[in-house]
């Protein structure tokens, strides 16, 4: 029977692949398991293993890398592959490391328990991705489908119909300000 700790990272891992992997997103997910692991009062020294599995688990494939440097090279500044590739996952495991130490302090050293990532604490941070993770999301493109397939029938009083929206007169351009 697999440790709790060991179900808490096989989860994450399988959630992982379903997650946005994008650079804004690389804390967050981590903030995920991390929290898991110590709300389930996993200690340190059990933690600590997943760490180096975590970071591993979110490196990209050679073949996203590849796709992404190729897209990227012709911008002045970029590396070569090599250093592009390193840097990319270096980014990723220094980012693990930083969100376990928030998470787990090391003993005899002033704690990390209130420290703030981004302005917010561990908790509001994972508390505002799970409220945000539940919203669900608006298909446009089912609603524009939809209604024209209800322009194109002659549609009968007993069925489903589809309501009338101007979709010319929503305004989606949303400004999100400092965000």
């Amino acid at each position: 029977m697999p440790s709790k700790a060991e179900l808490i990272f096989m989860k994450w891992k399988a959630e992982l692949a379903e997650m946005d992997k994008s650079r804004d997103q690389i804390e967050g997910n981590f903030e995920l398991l991390f929290d898991a692991m110590y709300r389930a009062k996993i200690k340190m020294n059990v933690a600590l293993p997943f760490l180096e599995k975590a970071y591993e688990a979110h490196y990209p494939t050679e073949y996203v890398i590849k796709n992404t440097y190729r897209k990227m090279k012709k911008y002045p500044g970029t590396e070569n592959y090599e250093n592009f590739s390193k840097s990319w996952k270096k980014l990723i495991s220094d980012t693990a490391k930083r969100v376990f130490f928030a998470f787990y302090e090391i003993e005899g050293i002033d704690g990390a328990t209130n420290k703030k990532i981004g302005g917010q604490s561990k908790v509001e941070r994972v508390k505002q991705r799970q409220y945000l993770d539940s919203i669900p999301t608006i298909d446009w493109e089912a609603i524009v489908r939809e209604k024209e397939k209800a322009a194109n029938k002659d549609i009968d009083e007993t069925k489903t119909v589809v309501p009338d929206i101007d979709l010319d007169a929503i305004d989606v351009d949303i400004d999100l300000g400092e965000l």
